[in-house]
């Protein structure tokens, strides 16, 4: 009886977990796949902000027999890059958001902040 109390409670916890890459600002998730006008209206002005921009090689997609099949990587593509730094104070952890065209694709945990 108490292992399966223990395994509800983990499992439960589990589906009401925030994902592994998430930030709350102003109460609302922040996760992967955010546009950046989402994050800005809800964590306001980051900290600071760098930009580049990458070239990758991206997956030749095709569409054979109704399916899209990639094939190797030849066609090459323009990524814009930002990173957004988040200082939310000394008592607080600061976040690394890093955008790809846009979206948000990665959220890092970095030191304690400090005072702005």
């Amino acid at each position: 009886m108490r292992v399966t109390c223990c395994v509800a409670f983990t499992l439960l916890f589990a589906l009401v977990a925030a994902p592994a890459q998430a930030l709350r600002c102003d109460g609302r998730l922040i996760s992967d796949g955010d546009p950046k006008g989402r994050v800005l209206s809800h964590c306001g002005e980051p900290t600071s902000i760098e930009r580049r921009v990458a070239v990758r090689r991206a997956p030749a997609v095709r569409l054979i027999e109704g399916r899209l099949v990639s094939g190797p990587a030849v066609n090459l593509e323009e990524v814009t890059i930002e990173t957004w730094l988040y200082n939310f104070g000394p008592r607080r952890l600061m976040r690394e958001l890093r955008f790809e065209n846009g979206r948000l694709v990665r959220i890092e945990r970095l030191g304690y902040g400090y005072h702005k």
